[in-house]
């Protein structure tokens, strides 16, 4: 369907860059990851926190080790494009909305916004911020990077116990493998080219064990960025009872908000 929607849209091939002669294709996967891709960049926007007063709330939990590339992807889904960071102190996050249709129950996504959450990845200094990060979250995402080993064994090492310890049952999860143009690049040395590969093969190990989708992402190119967070998305919003109970905490939020819009605030309504 998306490759039919590309076609349908451009003249160019979603690979090559160049005019098409024919429109007639053979499915592959990387082409259908790239069309994939291609439809996904426009499913997310940015959004101040005032624009969610109306909207279903979800919250996006990003995790792993220092320095591969939490913050880059969350500015890259916020602005659709690579933009300098800074080091992440505590847990910062940001607010997208996302547009189109659940491609499961093709229902409206125009009032969703979602939370994103990156959380430092020095993990021995979390203290009791851990807990607050991972309180009703719906989504988390795993990252490693293709040039840190380290940080692929810290996600069986470290982080899925702390998933376990702290984030809901309910949360779905994914592995993003990062900085992945690395691998593709012909100037580097073999000896590199051999440790990223290496870290690939871990990081497809580590998802297969835990049955978690894994993308290959960079925001050097835009790969799988969007098309990753669009199926995660599609996912919480396909788990009917899931959906439910995310309606049913959001109605606490929309009251305090109506509250302090009405100036009289109430001890007991507390924000999630």
């Amino acid at each position: 369907q998306n490759i039919d929607l590309w076609l349908k849209s451009s003249n160019i091939s979603p690979i090559t860059r160049t005019p098409l002669t024919s429109k007639q294709y053979v499915l592959n996967r990387s082409l259908q990851h790239q069309i994939d891709d291609y439809v996904s960049r426009d499913t997310f926007m940015p959004c101040s926190p005032k624009a969610i007063q109306n909207a279903l709330l979800l919250r996006v939990q990003f995790i792993g080790s220092a320095n591969v590339g939490k913050s880059s992807i969350c500015r890259y889904l916020e602005f659709a494009r690579a933009r300098p960071t800074m080091p992440t102190i505590g847990c910062e996050f940001c607010f997208i909305k996302m547009k189109g249709k659940n491609q499961t129950n093709n229902q409206s996504c125009s009032d969703v916004c979602i939370r994103l959450q990156d959380m430092a990845g020095q993990f021995d200094n979390h203290g009791t911020v851990t807990k607050q990060c991972y309180r009703n979250v719906h989504g988390i995402i795993f990252c490693c990077s293709v040039d840190s080993i380290s940080s692929v064994v810290d996600l069986e090492k470290h982080w899925v116990a702390e998933v376990n310890e702290y984030a809901p049952d309910y949360a779905y999860c994914i592995v993003l493998l990062h900085k992945y143009d690395l691998l593709l690049h012909e100037c580097i040395d073999e000896h590199k080219r051999c440790q990223y590969k290496l870290a690939a093969q871990q990081a497809q190990q580590f998802a297969k064990n835990h049955h978690y989708p894994l993308y290959n992402t960079s925001v050097i190119n835009g790969q799988h960025i969007h098309h990753s967070l669009r199926e995660l998305i599609d996912r919480i919003l396909s788990d009917h009872q899931l959906y439910t109970q995310i309606k049913l905490e959001n109605e606490p939020l929309q009251r305090k908000k109506s509250i302090v819009l009405n100036g009289s605030m109430n001890a007991e309504c507390i924000d999630k």
